[in-house]
C-alpha cells in the first residue's frame, strides 16, 4: 500500500516537474494543492492504518472494544489531527492565490516541506525539531496570507 502511494506521488511529481505542465506559479500551486491533500490523507489515515495493521480484524469490526495503541500510533494520530488545523487555511490561500493571480508558490512549497518534517518528527518524538517545523509552517502561512493582502 505504501509503495503504491509512493509510486502515485512520484508519477504526479514527475508529470508536473517534467515540463509537461510546470510553466508558471498556477501550475505549481495546483501541484501543491494535490500534494497537500495527499499529505493530509497520508498523515491522517494511511500512516495510522499501517501502524495498526496488526489489528486489521479489529479495524473492520464494529470496534466495540478498545485497543492499546503503541506510542508511535498515538503520535501519528495526533500528527494527523494537527495537520487538519492548518490544511484548510493552506488550501484556502492556494485557491485565493489562483483567483487573485498572486504568486505564493514559494511559501506554499516551504509549508509542505515543514509539514512533512513536522509529521515525521512528531511520530518519532523529536520535540524541538517538531516545534521548529510547526512554527516554520505557521510562518509560511503568515507570509502566504500577507502576500494575498
Amino acid at each position: 500500500m505504501t509503495r503504491l502511494i509512493f509510486n502515485i506521488m512520484s508519477l504526479i511529481i514527475d508529470y508536473f516537474i517534467g515540463g509537461v505542465i510546470m510553466n508558471n506559479y498556477i501550475d505549481q500551486i495546483s501541484l501543491y494543492i494535490v500534494l497537500a491533500s495527499a499529505l493530509g490523507l497520508v498523515q491522517f489515515w494511511v500512516i495510522p492504518f499501517l501502524l495498526n495493521v496488526k489489528n486489521f480484524s479489529w479495524q473492520i469490526s464494529n470496534q466495540d472494544d478498545g485497543l492499546d495503541d503503541s506510542l508511535m500510533l498515538q503520535r501519528s494520530r495526533r500528527a494527523g489531527k494537527n495537520i487538519l488545523e492548518t490544511l484548510p487555511i493552506f488550501l484556502a490561500f492556494c485557491v485565493l492565490s489562483l483567483i487573485k493571480g498572486t504568486d505564493i508558490s514559494q511559501p506554499a512549497c516551504y509549508w509542505l516541506i515543514f509539514r512533512v518534517v513536522h509529521g515525521l518528527s512528531y511520530m518519532f518524538g523529536i520535540i524541538y525539531l517538531r516545534t521548529l517545523a510547526w512554527l516554520s509552517a505557521l510562518g509560511c502561512l503568515c507570509v502566504m496570507g500577507f502576500l494575498l493582502i
